[in-house]
C-alpha cells in the first residue's frame, strides 16, 4: 500500500504545479509593452510665408535728364476714383480705366488728388484732349483769391502755356518752349514738379519719343518755397473731354 500511496501523491504535487504554471504571473514582454502613442488628426502649424514684394514701378527714363534721384513714391490706374475729389458731379467719370472729365464753361469740371506735395515732389500722368478743349494742370497752395494763393502749372490746349498766379494776381502766361507741338485725340505725358527755394518745372513729352518734349521751368522766389501743394486737373468748354490714365507721385532730390 505504501508504493501505491507515494505515487498518488506525486501525481497529485505534478498536477499542482502545472495549474500555477498555466495561471502564473503575465511573462515580461507583456509587463513592458505600451500603448502606441496617438495619431494626430489636427493640421500642422502654419508657418509664415512671405509674400512677394509689390512689383516697383519705374519713372519714364527721360526724367533723369531733368530731376535727379527721381522715382515713383505711389501709382494709379483710374481703376477707381480712390484717392481724388471730384467737383460738379456728373462732368467726371471713370470709363475703361481712364478718368474722363468733360469741360464747363466756367471751369467748374475737375479732379482733386487727395494728397498734398512739398518740395522734391511732383506728378506724371498720361492724358489727351478733343479738339476745342482747354485744360489746366496746376498746383496751388493757399487759399484763393487772398494773399496767400500761390498757383504754379499750365495752361493746356494746342499751345500750353505755364499758369502762373500770385495773391489776386497772374504773373504771366508764358509758351512752353520745346520742339513739337500737341495735338488733340493723341496720348502725351505730362510732369510737375516743385523743387527746392522756389523753383518749379512743367514737362510735356510724346511717350513714344521723349526726344519730342515742350517745358517751363522758373525759380519764383522765397515767397513760394516752403508750401503745401495740390494738383488739380480742370477742362473748360461745354462737351469737350480731357482724358487721364497712370498717375503717379513722384520724389526727386532737385530740378536741373
Amino acid at each position: 500500500m505504501k508504493p501505491k500511496l507515494t505515487h498518488f501523491l506525486l501525481l497529485l504535487a505534478l498536477a499542482s504545479l502545472a495549474c500555477n504554471i498555466s495561471a502564473g504571473a503575465p511573462t515580461a514582454l507583456a509587463e513592458e509593452a505600451t500603448a502606441a502613442p496617438p495619431v494626430s488628426t489636427s493640421a500642422p502649424e502654419a508657418t509664415s510665408t512671405p509674400l512677394p514684394p509689390t512689383a516697383t514701378i519705374a519713372p519714364p527714363s527721360n526724367l533723369t535728364e531733368f530731376l535727379s534721384d527721381v522715382r515713383v513714391t505711389a501709382f494709379d490706374d483710374f481703376s477707381t476714383v480712390d484717392g481724388w475729389t471730384t467737383y460738379n458731379p456728373g462732368t467726371g467719370k471713370l470709363s475703361d480705366g481712364t478718368f474722363e472729365i468733360t469741360g464747363q464753361e466756367d471751369w467748374s469740371s475737375g479732379l482733386v488728388r487727395n494728397h498734398t506735395f512739398g518740395e522734391g515732389q511732383g506728378v506724371v500722368l498720361e492724358f489727351k484732349y478733343t479738339k476745342g478743349s482747354q485744360f489746366e494742370f496746376i498746383l496751388e497752395a493757399g487759399e484763393y483769391e487772398t494773399d496767400s494763393y500761390r498757383r504754379f502749372g499750365v495752361f493746356g490746349f494746342d499751345y500750353p502755356q505755364a499758369n502762373l498766379t500770385q495773391g489776386p494776381n497772374a504773373l504771366g502766361h508764358k509758351i512752353l518752349q520745346g520742339n513739337f507741338q500737341p495735338h488733340p485725340d493723341r496720348w502725351y505725358n505730362f510732369m510737375v514738379g516743385i523743387g527746392h527755394d522756389g523753383n518749379f518745372i512743367a514737362l510735356m513729352w510724346i511717350p513714344d519719343d521723349p526726344s519730342s518734349f515742350i517745358i517751363y521751368k522758373e525759380t519764383i522766389g522765397e515767397k513760394w518755397d516752403g508750401l503745401n501743394w495740390t494738383f488739380t486737373a480742370k477742362a473748360a468748354d461745354t462737351g469737350m473731354t480731357l482724358f487721364l490714365d497712370n498717375f503717379a507721385e513722384i520724389s526727386f532730390g532737385a530740378i536741373k
